[in-house]
């Protein structure tokens, strides 16, 4: 876990929080043209869809939505790249500040790389069911909605330690404090 440990300084936390705000903005005007299209819900925003429902949803893309829709999952292979690193760099930091003598403890960090991952496999599952699309693909749209449904869970889990993380060490902080 030694390269965990390098990303685990605020100057990385910081630069990844950028690259996931910057492509989070370019996602944001994409998705207001795309509803302009008349595409106001995309897959990539929904997780634990149905074959039917992902299928019917890809029948109302126009041509210039598809092609916007395109451009959108590039910008989220940005994104991915910046939450996961930010989640993961923000997770080591704060366990290596909480628990310093247990590197073990680093492991966690990987929820956050491994939700961009899932994040990963989504989009490519998303793009290859829209170009495919019309076919019998019931496989294809499972396995793209399992990863949606990992990726958030993994997204929650490494959520939850940053902010249970710098809980406790807010409040070690307080008592410090207190105790002075």
């Amino acid at each position: 876990m030694t390269w965990i440990k390098k990303f685990a300084r605020l100057k990385y936390v910081f630069i990844f929080l950028a690259v996931g705000v910057l492509s989070l903005t370019v996602i944001s005007i994409l998705q207001i043209r795309l509803s302009d299209q008349g595409m106001p819900e995309i897959l990539d925003l929904q997780y634990a869809f149905k074959y039917d429902q992902a299928f019917s949803q890809i029948d109302s893309y126009t041509e210039k939505g598809i092609a916007l829709y395109t451009w959108l999952q590039a910008g989220d292979m940005i994104f991915l790249v910046g939450y996961g690193m930010f989640l993961a760099s923000l997770s080591a930091f704060l366990v290596m500040k909480l628990f310093p003598d247990r590197p073990k403890l680093l492991w966690i960090s990987a929820a956050g790389i491994g939700a961009a991952c899932f994040d990963f496999l989504e989009n490519i599952g998303i793009f290859t069911m829209i170009r495919v699309h019309p076919g019998p693909y019931k496989v294809l749209a499972a396995a793209v909605s399992a990863a949606g449904v990992i990726k958030m869970l993994l997204f929650y889990l490494c959520a939850a330690v940053c902010v249970i993380s710098a809980v406790i060490l807010a409040v070690k902080s307080i008592r410090k404090k207190q105790a002075d």
